[in-house]
């Protein structure tokens, strides 16, 4: 019945330790799911982080509304309305990154790549103020000597684009006489240097131009362990916190020590109750033991402790003598017999 009720008390104290070591293990290996979503990943050499996200490869909620990204041939493309445009870089710590219209990614023979008016979306970009614009002209009639050295796609044929004309938006004179020219005017801003000529057009639109988004500085929430991102369900900006997320930057260096007591704790509470169950498995095989030897001195030295065993019988699996077996095989217990005192009784021979 003893070795019932212990073993009962073992199996308990099994329990109880396998249950507490899984809920230490949640807490402080469980970071939040959104946190360890919002990694900053890489399309060819570029980290994309918030207010960006890169479709397929982060959660949503990663990246500001509007602000999602392809990752095509190692460029993150960003879609608009009319272009397709390829990030070039993006410089985080001012809220910008450089564009160029994707279309000039891959070389045409000398002729224009097909392009379509700039469709930046001006909610969530504000282009650079320091940015000029290329009127690229076509379905042009009859064009003036004045414009013979604007022209473009000498000799494309078919296979151009249809632009007859480029011009930059800062010769006024020229891009009025282009206009009364030509039906189609298709504007892409670039970045002038000096030097720069309308023939290089196709090289300027390759070098790209300067935006600056709009969406929420992330330098708060990034200066204090988190990662930013967007709540769909409130249409609120989230801080990604490994603990939880949290309206603006994560748990200050105050909270962060409750957080250590809090893991602490349980864990001293699981290191005591091993040792219990060490110190309580200990004690139980003594238990048994010294169980074991009060039994077999009281029942092999006492005759009057014997009427249940006279006829012999098997205990846990060990043959028990009778006492009048023990009586007659030691000559009634003659000391002259005694070989002896073992750890659980006289022994004779």
């Amino acid at each position: 019945m003893k070795h019932k009720s212990f073993s009962s008390i073992t199996e308990s104290l099994n329990l109880t330790i396998i249950f507490t070591f899984f809920l230490f293990s949640k807490i402080i290996s469980g970071a939040d799911p959104r946190y360890e979503s919002c990694k900053p990943k890489y399309c060819g050499n570029q980290s994309i982080s918030f207010p960006f996200n890169i479709k397929g490869k982060q959660e949503s909620y990663c990246g500001f509304p509007g602000f999602d990204f392809t990752c095509q041939n190692d460029f993150p493309i960003l879609h608009t309305r009319e272009n397709d445009y390829s990030v070039r870089k993006i410089f985080y710590g001012n809220q910008s990154l450089r564009l160029s219209n994707a279309a000039v990614l891959n070389p045409y023979g000398g002729c224009s790549p097909p392009i379509r008016n700039s469709s930046i979306d001006e909610e969530k970009f504000e282009i650079n103020s320091g940015v000029s614009y290329l009127h690229l002209l076509s379905n042009c009639s009859s064009l003036p000597d004045e414009l013979s050295s604007y022209r473009i796609n000498v000799g494309c044929g078919a296979n151009g684009s249809g632009f007859d004309v480029a011009v930059f938006g800062e010769e006024d004179g020229k891009l009025r006489l282009g206009l009364e020219k030509c039906e189609t005017d298709t504007v892409a801003p670039v970045e002038l240097r000096g030097g720069d000529r309308v023939g290089d057009y196709v090289d300027l639109l390759r070098r790209g131009f300067l935006v600056k988004w709009k969406a929420l500085n992330c330098s708060i929430c990034e200066g204090s362990g988190g990662r930013c991102g967007f709540d769909y369900n409130t249409s609120l900006f989230q801080c990604f916190c490994p603990d939880r997320p949290h309206s603006v930057r994560c748990r200050t260096e105050r909270s962060n020590l409750k957080v250590i007591l809090g893991t602490a704790i349980p864990g001293g509470v699981i290191i005591l109750m091993v040792c219990l169950l060490i110190l309580a498995i200990s004690f139980g095989n003594k238990w048994n033991k010294i169980s074991s030897y009060i039994f077999t001195r009281r029942n092999y030295s006492d005759p009057s402790s014997n009427s249940d065993i006279e006829g012999g019988s098997i205990y846990f699996g060990v043959p028990v003598f009778s006492y009048t077996e023990l009586e007659e095989a030691t000559n009634n217990f003659d000391p002259s017999k005694e070989l002896g005192d073992g750890g659980y009784g006289t022994v004779y021979h």
